[in-house]
């Protein structure tokens, strides 16, 4: 990671960056002095972050914690500490795949913000997955998460029995496949995520990723209201019950896609009900300033999905 994916990180897991003279380490409070510190706290932040590509290092001066950001990810949840678990995850991901945290705009970006040259995957890899719905049924994953046949379809939803993902390809707005992304579940567990992996994961082509594309961009009417939701399945609970529903598939949304916003009349946000669905709602409002933009606030750690499809139409029913 660089120094600001890794400021990011620090914050997502409770700690917070400090200056360092040390110039390939950032440093921090460590997140495990409650537990490892003899005086229960870190005064003298000794917690390190190794800059470098991909994921990095940690190592505590203190208490001797080491591993990789995602193990300490996973020793800190399972000592019961509360934090931001999904932002980290993410920006581990992204630093896994090389993509920068900020996407700059391009000065030849048109429509949509589109460059001249996209990078485009071939539809046959969308293809190759087989379907998670047939014959009117869906995969258990997504029938435990209660969707219907006819909004898998229409997601044209697919299964990696490998990575143990449904995955759902992502096209642009001329319909093009610009990405392909897949939830791990697990089977045994009825269609539980499976917590030891990262939620979700962007499947790279030829080594790169369109991160700046929005689920649901091909069906998209600027010139009627727009609703954001979070997730895949939150768009998916949307869309029972009002079809111009897109995701950015997280609440940390780049420059880059928000602006691909810009045409929309009004939009509608319904992130998640936790710190990182408002940070999600004040940055798409910041960046689009001429923009009628409203907010649904869900109750504290609920989305979308966990609501029916009549109630959510009661939560946006008066704003569109």
């Amino acid at each position: 990671m660089n120094r600001p994916q890794i400021e990011q990180w620090l914050l997502a897991i409770g700690s917070e960056a400090e200056s360092s003279s040390v110039s390939d380490w950032v440093h921090g409070a460590c997140p495990f002095a409650h537990w490892n510190h003899e005086s229960g706290t870190d005064s003298n932040p000794s917690f390190g972050v190794q800059l470098g590509p991909g994921e990095s290092k940690t190592y505590c001066l203190a208490c001797g914690a080491s591993g990789k950001q995602y193990d300490v990810m996973l020793k800190l949840k399972h000592l019961g500490l509360q934090f931001d678990f999904h932002t980290a995850a993410e920006l581990v991901y992204a630093a896994e795949d090389g993509e920068p945290l900020v996407e700059l705009p391009d000065p030849y970006e048109k429509q949509f913000d589109e460059k001249a040259s996209p990078h485009l995957y071939p539809e046959w890899l969308a293809e190759a997955f087989e379907p998670a719905y047939f014959a009117g049924d869906v995969h258990p994953s997504l029938a435990g998460r209660g969707m219907p046949f006819e909004i898998a379809e229409k997601l044209n939803m697919r299964y990696d029995p490998h990575r143990l993902r449904v995955l759902f390809p992502v096209l642009d707005w001329r319909g093009r496949l610009r990405g392909l992304h897949g939830r791990a579940v697990c089977l045994p567990c009825g269609g539980a995520e499976w917590e030891q992996e990262i939620p979700y994961k962007a499947y790279p082509y030829e080594g790169q990723t369109n991160s700046h594309i929005w689920l649901g961009e091909h069906w998209l009417d600027p010139d009627s209201p727009v609703v954001v939701a979070e997730s895949v399945f939150d768009l998916a609970r949307v869309m029972e019950a009002y079809s111009n529903v897109i995701s950015p598939l997280t609440a940390t949304i780049s420059a880059a896609k928000i602006k691909r916003l810009r045409n929309a009349s009004r939009v509608i946000t319904l992130f998640d009900g936790d710190k990182a669905g408002e940070r999600g709602r004040i940055k798409l409002a910041q960046g689009l300033p001429t923009t009628n933009v409203k907010h649904v606030v869900l109750p504290p750690g609920t989305d979308a999905g966990d609501h029916t499809a009549d109630e959510i139409w009661g939560l946006i029913e008066h704003l569109l």
